[in-house]
Formats: structure tokens, C-alpha cells, sequence
């Protein structure tokens, strides 16, 4: 839509006034492709196809019992065939106006079986920019958009996507304040999970990045060492910039508690959340970030960091506790 939420330029009387008319629709997820329905007209605008109610068609299976389906696309215009395999992004066809569809629009479904006129089933999306009513644009994490949401993808800032873009074999040199240093690497284990190894202390960080955000999944290690600041300084990092609220998994600063674990599906004795907000600075960002321990829904102490972001990616961060400060500078090699 245009900024008068207008869906079509005048004068709105053929399909390429429409401003989704011919653009390039894509796999919302990797699959492979089980069915393309490929040999509907479009309509003229304002008229419909009531016989071959969901034009042409492909559907893509993404697991067992999941599968995506894309209606109302342009005819001819598919760029993939039955039985290929897609990656997440990939061109899939072009938007038109076949079948029942008076202007053109895509129609998206995820489903549990494979035809062509299944029942829809609600699935979340796993992000998403949702304006609110101020007009402020609010990141949404898996979930389901209702009935006159506006929509759109985030906008992710390039130089905070490629700063957490720790690829198997990057390496960064860490030195503290204090001058302890520890070389970091990225390696994959059999189980295709990627992690950051520090070869003087041997601590292990297990991360995931998605392409939209990089996130801390397990640590395993000692808490004095600087890659456990780093891990807490960076659990989450949204690369749309926009504000994290999340909470450590519960063993991130103790052992697990047994009787924490009786009364967990009912109550958290102890919490630590994680909140982080991303600011521009100079010629790059500054991540800042803030942690609570909370006691029977308290807080009892707070940390605060920064993480340090330039075009070369990741140059410095600091962390402070009540009993200790952490500045750290950070040179990536391969």
C-alpha cells in the first residue's frame, strides 16, 4: 500500500496499477515443492474466476503435517517445478490476480496436508514490524497477525548483521581492562549447532542466528571468564534494532535448584531478565543493555553493558556489576 494505505495507483482499471501486481513472491520457509497449478489467466480488475476458485497455485511442504500454500499467482511465471527443493527467500513465482480474486493479491496459507483447497491452519510467523496506534513500528515475535494489522518485514541495519555474522572459523581476540585476553573461534559440531570456543579457558557459548537476530542458547563454563560477560552482555540481539525483553534460561547464573524445579509450572522464585535497546553512535552503534536478578518478583541486583559496533564489526564492550567492571577491546582475524 501506498501512504494512503491505497493498494493500487490511479487509475486503478487494469492490473498493473496495482502495486503487488508481478512482484516476485518467496518461500516463506526452506521445502520442497509438491504442487503447481500453472495455466490460469488473470482477470480483468473487478471481476472473478468462481470455477477455478484458487488460481494458480503452488504448494510447498516445509515438514510433516506443515505445508505453505501461495494462490492467485501470475501465470507462467513460476520459477521452480514440482519436486524441487527451495531455501528460504527463493523466488517461487510472480504476484497476480488469477482465480477468485477481483484485484490482484496473494493469498497465503500454511496447512497440514498437501492439496489444494485445504483447511488453513494458524501458524506464527516468526517475526514481523507491527505499527500501533502511535504509528511506531514494534517488532512481534512468533505470532499470528489478526484482521487490519498492518504488516512488514523488519528493516534490519546491515552493520549489526554482519557484526554478529560469526561464520565457522571466525576468531576474535578479546582483552580486558585488566589485561586477560582470550581468543574466541566458531566451529560446528555434528549436530550442525554452532558455537564460540575460547582456547585459553575452554568455555563454550552455543548460539543461533536466523538471519533477523542472534541469541545466546547455553553456556557452559566458567562465570569469571570474558566470553560468559559476552554471553550475557549479547543473549539477544535484535538486528532490526529494535528493543529486547527476554529472560535467561534459569541455570545461566547458578545451578539448577531442585526446588526450583518442583514449583517452576507454577512459580519462579528467581528470575533474570534481559532487556537491551540499540543506539547510533558515530559511524555505528552502541548496544545497551540491562539485566535484573529478581528474588520472589524483586529485583536485587542489576547489571548493565554495552557491546560496541563500527562498519568493521564488533570493536569493544563493557559490563558492570556491582563487584566487577569489565572493558573489553575486540579485534576479529579469520
Amino acid at each position: 500500500m501506498d501512504i494512503d494505505h491505497q493498494t493500487y495507483r490511479l487509475p486503478g482499471t487494469k492490473c498493473e496499477d496495482y502495486y503487488c501486481y508481478n512482484k516476485p513472491v518467496l518461500a516463506s520457509a526452506d521445502g520442497i515443492v509438491v504442487e503447481i497449478l500453472d495455466d490460469i489467466e488473470d482477470n480483468l480488475i473487478g471481476q472473478v474466476n468462481l470455477k477455478q476458485n484458487w488460481g494458480n497455485t503452488i504448494i510447498v511442504k516445509h515438514a510433516e503435517g506443515l505445508y505453505a500454500k501461495l494462490s492467485h499467482l501470475k501465470k507462467g511465471s513460476f520459477k521452480v517445478k514440482k519436486g524441487d527443493f527451495v531455501k528460504q527467500g527463493s523466488i517461487l513465482a510472480y504476484c497476480g490476480n488469477s482465480g477468485r480474486s477481483p484485484e490482484p493479491h496473494l493469498h497465503f496459507q500454511l496447512q497440514r496436508t498437501p492439496y489444494i483447497g485445504s483447511k488453513t491452519m494458524a501458524y506464527p510467523f516468526g517475526q514481523y514490524q507491527k505499527s500501533n496506534h502511535e504509528g511506531i513500528n514494534e517488532l512481534i515475535n512468533l505470532n499470528v497477525p489478526l484482521t487490519g494489522d498492518h504488516v512488514q518485514n523488519p528493516v534490519l541495519k546491515d552493520s549489526v548483521a554482519k557484526a554478529f555474522d560469526f561464520q565457522p572459523g571466525f576468531r576474535l581476540t578479546v582483552t580486558s581492562n585488566d589485561q586477560i585476553q582470550e581468543t574466541w573461534e566458531v566451529f560446528t559440531n555434528v549436530q550442525s549447532q554452532t558455537y564460540i570456543y575460547s582456547h585459553q579457558t575452554k568455555d563454550i557459548a552455543y548460539f543461533i542466528n536466523d538471519g533477523q537476530s542472534f541469541y545466546f542458547t547455553r553456556y557452559y563454563g566458567s562465570q569469571k571468564a570474558l566470553l560468559y560477560q559476552f554471553y550475557l552482555a549479547a543473549y539477544k540481539i535484535n538486528f532490526s534494532v529494535h528493543k529486547v525483553h527476554d529472560q535467561f534460561s534459569l541455570d545461566t547464573f547458578r545451578p539448577n535448584s531442585y526446588i526450583q524445579d518442583f514449583i517452576a509450572p507454577f512459580y519462579f522464585i528467581k528470575e533474570e531478565k534481559y532487556h537491551n535497546h540499540t543506539i547510533e553512535h558515530g559511524d555505528g552503534f552502541v548496544i545497551k543493555v540491562k539485566i535484573e536478578k529478581l528474588f520472589a518478583g524483586r529485583t536485587r541486583k542489576k547489571i548493565t553493558a554495552e557491546i560496541k559496533i563500527n562498519e568493521l564489526g564488533i570493536y569493544g564492550f563493557e559490563i558492570h556489576h556491582p563487584e566487577l567492571n569489565i572493558q573489553a577491546t575486540c579485534a576479529s582475524y579469520i
